[in-house]
């Protein structure tokens, strides 16, 4: 067993012009267990003193059949169950000293490996300029159940850009698990890798300004992005979410001045709240204030005085229907007060076409892993929903593999040699795109 510790994340940074403030850094740490043959059990402590988060990445994880991996913390606990051979972002831990434990329970030869930490600071809040004369936030439970219930489907980001760790908040839009949050914070699919979501993280009374999360889940597939519109899709890997939570509708049309909005969010990461009123505007409530402002283009925005804080944005902008009309990304420019700027929006009419061939009704296939065999090459595809007649598409291709074996709806196996092994050249991570003859979508890469 060896450990080394070095950091990477030497001066603070803000993350591009929209300055998201960095919550946390990453450390490269290097920590490999294997247990021995006599030992059913094997438990490491990490201790990194007034951390306020411990986040792990696993470069591989190795489990048998009925081995188990757990990370702990002062009040959580978070397993991974085998089988399993792979690499893994583990869920964070709010403490400065986690214990992780590898246990055998099969004839196998589990053992793990640890390659990078995530670190939270200290202190992690959120920058408060975007509030208009008094915070008029509130907890969920002050408003109806209809209101409660529309505002689940929002969750709490932690994600990684470069060497620093940042919050947002996003949402899932479709039945297919379909994610949307800003550019600003996600633009790629290494961040989509590190993302980490907490669901129903809100406090249980009206006047609580602390909560606990009800679930987490990790990682997603990046689909598309826009920076001139600043939005960002994804598919959420983890399909207990929107089971859970169910999604938010669009509405594909443009925003109507004076009309009442209202956006659940999770500004500075804190627990959920909802900006429903505005003392900054006449009648009490928040409305959209200006319906056409520019954005990183002209006329992509509107505007509005609701209260949001740094973390808050990708959050949902919602009508009195409870469709989203808008995806928050502005607040006020440093040193500007409320009245002269306001916060902003990219209004969803502009961003709807870009995203409406992803976001189909069908529920999509569910991808759980890929292997290969050789001789000939082939890979092997195996998951959930895969229905007769499912079409594969490989990179950028717009024609579907020719040489798919339906093997019943957990498996399909892609063959043709050669001419496949073709497809992946070596360290390169290909797209794999699977379509159900109903138009079930769903998304993974492959690198070999």
């Amino acid at each position: 067993m060896k450990k080394s510790f070095l950091l990477i994340f030497l001066v603070l940074f803000s993350l591009n012009f929209f300055c998201l403030d960095p919550v946390g850094y990453s450390v490269f740490y290097d920590l490999s267990s294997n247990l021995k043959p006599t030992q059913q059990e094997l438990t490491e402590i990490l201790n990194f003193p007034e951390s306020s988060f411990i986040k792990i990445h696993l470069s591989r994880l190795f489990l048998g059949e009925k081995d188990e991996f757990l990370i702990s913390g002062k009040d959580e606990e978070y397993s991974v169950k085998g089988p399993f051979d792979g690499e893994i972002w583990l869920p964070s831990v709010s403490s400065d000293t986690v214990s992780i434990t590898l246990k055998r329970n099969s004839s196998s030869n589990p053992f793990f490996v640890v390659d990078e930490i995530g670190l939270g600071l200290p202190q992690n809040s959120g920058r408060v300029e975007s509030i208009c004369e008094n915070d008029d936030r509130k907890n969920p439970v002050c408003y109806d159940a209809v209101m409660q219930r529309a505002g689940d489907p929002v969750g709490r980001m932690l994600f990684q850009s470069g060497a620093g760790w940042y919050l947002c908040t996003g949402s899932i839009i479709s039945p297919n698990s379909h994610f949307l949050t800003n550019n600003h914070c996600i633009e790629d699919q290494v961040s989509a890798n590190t993302l980490e979501v907490w669901w129903r993280y809100q406090s249980s009374t009206c006047e609580g300004t602390t909560g606990t999360k009800e679930y987490v889940s990790t990682g997603a597939q990046f689909i598309t992005t826009n920076k001139n519109l600043d939005f960002t899709l994804l598919q959420l890997t983890d399909p207990k979410p929107v089971q859970s939570y169910g999604y938010i509708p669009l509405d594909n049309r443009l925003p109507i001045q004076g009309e009442r909005i209202w956006i659940p969010q999770h500004g500075g990461g804190s627990i959920k709240k909802f900006s429903v009123e505005s003392d900054m505007d006449q009648g009490g409530y928040a409305v959209v204030d200006d319906d056409n402002l520019e954005g990183w283009i002209a006329n992509s925005d509107f505007g509005y005085y609701a209260d949001t804080e740094g973390g808050s944005s990708g959050s949902p902008v919602l009508d009195l229907q409870n469709k989203i009309i808008g995806i928050h990304h502005f607040g006020l420019p440093s040193g500007y007060t409320c009245g002269t700027y306001m916060n902003q929006a990219v209004k969803i009419s502009l961003i709807y076409p870009l995203i409406a061939d992803y976001i189909g009704e069908p529920i999509p296939p569910h991808i759980i892993s890929i292997t290969k065999a050789a001789d000939p090459f082939r890979l092997i595809i195996q998951g959930e929903n895969f229905k007769n007649g499912i079409s594969v598409f490989i990179g950028s291709s717009t024609t579907p593999w020719q040489n798919v074996s339906y093997k019943g709806d957990t498996k399909i196996v892609l063959k043709k040699g050669k001419s496949l092994k073709s497809m992946f050249p070596k360290g390169e991570a290909v797209q794999i795109k699977l379509v159900n003859p109903d138009g079930g979508t769903a998304y993974t890469t492959y690198s070999r």
